[in-house]
């Protein structure tokens, strides 16, 4: 089974998810926020199978892709599609609970597919942001049924053990500024939220850019060779999955840069920044890489 099949086969697990979504928010609709919560889930799985299938395009025309090492045969399919199967069908049944369904949701959600799609991801990554851009989607997915099963009352709440999985992406955040204090300053503050990584210049901030995807990017707007405004432009081309991920820092914000962030719907802080609203800001820009 090679890797172009591999994918193809998780985005249609993905859309199996969607559609037992769907039919649960219909099944549980007299309860609004929980059908809203599940038509989301569905939303998410949909455009998780959009990203899947646009992904594909940038790694089917490759001569060599990395080896599949583990084998993916009609057997293991059934038991990995099963629990997304089995809920479609118990969601027709009159008597079934929602503690019942938040169950085997999560069984379907943290079951061992998860393991597959993290290392077909990790395999594929190199050869695409696009995959990169889709991990990061999912794994703020996965993090957002985990808040919502911690939000539940006790007598739904499934078991902390049922909810245990690897990370399909590890959250990134890149900080491009030249005051290496305020970039060491700002690593610190934001290390426990995600990976950070630092660049001194737009030039090495771009580097990094074309090699992996980041769920936040925090720059500087004046720097000795460039603007933010064009570092922006720059690196968007490279990724366009990115353009609403940045958050500017600066002590002195120009009319016009004033405008351009306005225009495009950007962050902006001002220095010196206060680090509450910092943390904040970098927090919903983590919430909405979907």
């Amino acid at each position: 089974m090679n890797m172009v099949k591999i994918i193809n086969w998780l985005r249609s697990i993905e859309l199996l998810a969607g559609n037992v979504y769907l039919k649960a928010s219909e099944r549980f609709a007299a309860d609004q926020q929980f059908s809203s919560f599940l038509l989301r889930l569905k939303q998410d799985e949909d455009w998780h199978a959009f990203l899947l299938g646009n992904a594909l395009h940038a790694i089917q025309d490759k001569a060599s892709l990395p080896k599949f090492n583990i084998m993916i045969d009609s057997v293991t399919k059934k038991e990995i599609e099963a629990p997304f199967i089995d809920l479609y069908y118990q969601i027709d049944k009159q008597d079934l609970s929602k503690k019942e369904l938040v169950e085997s949701i999560v069984k379907a959600e943290f079951s061992e597919w998860n393991s597959i799609f993290l290392y077909a991801l990790k395999l594929v990554a190199n050869f695409s942001t696009d995959f990169q851009y889709t991990a990061a989607t999912i794994e703020v997915h996965k993090e957002k049924i985990q808040k919502f099963l911690e939000d539940l009352p006790e007598e739904i709440k499934p078991s902390d053990s049922l909810t245990k999985l690897n990370n399909i992406w590890d959250i990134k955040i890149l900080i491009v500024d030249e005051d290496l204090s305020f970039r060491s300053l700002l690593s610190d503050l934001l290390k426990s939220m995600a990976k950070v990584e630092d660049s001194p210049n737009s030039r090495e901030g771009l580097a990094k850019i074309k090699d992996s995807f980041f769920n936040v990017i925090i720059s500087e707007t004046k720097m000795e060779k460039t603007t933010g405004i064009e570092f922006y432009q720059k690196a968007v081309e490279l990724n366009p999955h990115i353009n609403r991920n940045f958050l500017f820092c600066s002590e002195e914000i120009s009319p016009e840069s004033m405008a351009f962030f306005q225009d495009n719907h950007l962050l902006y802080l001002e220095k010196p920044v206060n680090v509450k609203k910092l943390i904040q800001i970098v927090q919903e820009i983590i919430d909405k890489t979907l």
